[in-house]
């Protein structure tokens, strides 16, 4: 099965993106974690 290269490019940079947004939930759900041991 031929991908097209921009199709390719456009998966690829889909991905990152995910991987990028997923990177933020955890850091945000990590400090709040923090802040919620912080608080008990």
């Amino acid at each position: 099965m031929q991908i097209s290269r921009r199709l390719r490019k456009l998966i690829l940079v889909f991905l990152g993106f995910l991987i990028m947004l997923f990177g933020k939930l955890v850091e945000e759900a990590g400090t709040f974690r923090s802040l919620s041991r912080a608080n008990l």
